[in-house]
């Protein structure tokens, strides 16, 4: 598989974790979440750093990183997160979506 290819592939995942992502965490505003649902939070999160990783972008592996973070906290309880919290990861997630169409117009994230 050629360099492309790993990006093209690397970008069709990510925007599917970044879908996830923000799906939940734009539900969580409205209703608290169940447990499993703060597990896929995390697994989006999780994923979407491995893979930047593995291409070398680091920039969203970085950014993905800090909202794994976040969502580790969540998922095992010692964190309940606030209005302006969901917002700010809403808004991490759209700067990672933003990070990752720049990539696929061949930029950096």
């Amino acid at each position: 598989m050629e360099a492309r290819e790993f990006l093209d592939l690397f970008v069709a995942e990510a925007r599917e974790h970044l879908e996830g992502l923000s799906g939940l965490l734009t539900r969580a505003r409205k209703d608290s979440l169940p447990s499993e649902a703060i597990h896929d939070l995390f697994r989006h999160a999780h994923s979407l750093k491995g893979m930047a990783l593995s291409l070398g972008l680091r920039p969203i592996a970085v950014l993905s990183h800090a909202l794994e973070d976040i969502l580790h906290d969540w998922r095992k309880g010692s964190l309940r997160p606030s209005p302006a919290l969901l917002d700010t990861m809403l808004q991490v997630a759209d700067r990672l979506s933003t990070q990752v169409d720049a990539v696929a117009g061949g930029g950096d994230p």
